[in-house]
């Protein structure tokens, strides 16, 4: 006959293992939380190393070092000219760009800033005009385009620029015109600004340095 002393020693002993195995499940559980979460951290971690050595290395050699990156406002690639109260598209075209011949080259870069340019020759005492580089002659009809980045690849008749860490762009150099100093900037690495006729964006129609 089992004693009054004995049931109890059972009946402690059983709610003992049940407290043991809810700690221990208690304990599982937030074991395997914590390791998920150190595991999520560390992959989190090599992550933003991988980030970081990208970042170091396009630092060192890349678009975070060039001044102008990607598609580019105008005025980062053409110079500016204030219109004064005397000035006409002749005088300007041939004071600015050599020849007086290049007006239309001016008319193309300036229709979408100043639309009446298309109609008429009248300027405005104030207006800047942007103004192509004097060796990109004729400017293609409906204007041009600039892109900056960095050399990462230069072909036979192709050249290739980064601009970011996931982005390069490839264009065709036949017929492309460059100043005078091709060769002290024309490399791997280097800023460079490609520009492009807006109805042919893959073709490069002057390519000079940032």
């Amino acid at each position: 006959m089992i004693s009054e002393k004995n049931v109890f020693i059972s009946k402690r002993f059983d709610l003992e293992r049940m407290l043991l195995v809810l700690l221990v499940a208690l304990l599982s559980g937030y074991m395997f939380g914590f390791i998920g979460y150190m595991i999520g951290r560390a992959v989190q971690i090599g992550v933003y190393q991988k980030q970081a050595v990208a970042l170091q290395k396009m630092s060192a050699t890349g678009p975070l070092l060039c001044k102008n990156v990607g598609i580019l406002p105008k005025d980062d690639y053409l110079t500016t000219y204030v219109v004064k109260k005397t000035d006409t598209l002749q005088s300007i075209a041939k004071s600015e760009l050599g020849s007086s011949d290049k007006t239309s080259d001016i008319i193309e870069v300036n229709s979408m800033l100043y639309p009446s340019l298309l109609s008429s020759d009248a300027l405005s005492p104030g207006w800047a005009l942007f103004l192509p580089p004097t060796l990109l002659h004729p400017i293609p009809q409906g204007g041009i385009s600039g892109t900056g980045g960095y050399i990462s690849d230069i072909e036979q008749n192709e050249i290739f620029i980064r601009t970011s860490s996931v982005s390069e762009k490839g264009f065709m150099t036949n017929g492309t015109i460059y100043p005078k100093n091709k060769a002290a900037f024309l490399t791997r690495n280097e800023c460079v600004v490609i520009i492009t006729a807006n109805n042919d964006s893959s073709t490069a129609l002057y390519i000079s340095p940032q």
